[in-house]
């Protein structure tokens, strides 16, 4: 089985979630923190190492979509099919996963390959304060 990494799409946009919340997405959340840094934290080559190149030319999801997922799956106690929903249908989600308004989402068994990663320690708390996340009285931050 192949799976592949895709990139993400960098380009602003009218329908950029964090463009269109704004400060509704409450400073020192979880959602803001990701939105803001996404990008820095979950580079394209985040699980690089865990994917090859798609020869069959499936889509791919971007490394920051799949571990932003994955990490407010964790925050919120979700199963892989209620956080593949709540990314195609809450803003929060896609302003965090640095998508736009009409971006879908991705089918839960992409998550069943990174349950064990997650599992592993890949995507929590402790290894992304190690990437400058950290929890303050006032929420989350970048140091």
């Amino acid at each position: 089985m192949f799976v592949a990494i895709g990139s993400a799409d960098r380009q602003a946009r009218f329908d950029d979630c964090a463009l269109l919340l704004g400060d509704e997405l409450k400073a020192g959340s979880v959602y803001r923190l990701l939105a803001e840094d996404g990008d820095r934290l979950f580079g394209d080559d985040y699980f690089v190492d865990l994917f090859t190149r798609s020869r069959l030319g499936r889509p791919t999801v971007a490394a920051r979509v799949v571990a932003t997922v994955m990490l407010l799956q964790a925050h919120e106690g979700l199963s892989d099919r209620e956080a593949c929903d709540r990314l195609a249908f809450d803003l929060r989600w896609k302003a965090a996963a640095g998508l736009a308004v009409g971006s879908g989402s991705f089918h839960p068994t992409v998550l069943v390959g990174t349950d064990v990663i997650t599992r592993a320690g890949a995507v929590n708390l402790a290894n992304l304060a190690g990437r400058g996340l950290h929890f303050t009285p006032t929420g989350w931050a970048i140091a």
